[in-house]
């Protein structure tokens, strides 16, 4: 199938897991003959209730 994405460039995010929707995405897109780039960014944070508004949603990103 030509989707006409030959020599596209795409920008795929949250490709950390080699398995996961993002390295999927970036591996069709690729086939395709786009230009594929991959970022993810992985942050460590400890779990603070405190910090956690009333809609579940961190205050602080």
């Amino acid at each position: 199938m030509n989707l006409g994405l030959k020599d596209k460039v795409v920008l795929i995010t949250g490709t950390n897991n080699p398995e996961g929707i993002g390295a999927t995405a970036a591996l069709a897109f690729a086939r395709e003959g786009a230009k594929v780039a991959m970022v993810y960014k992985k942050l460590n944070h400890s779990y603070d209730k405190d910090k956690i508004g009333s809609n579940g949603f961190d205050r602080y990103l």
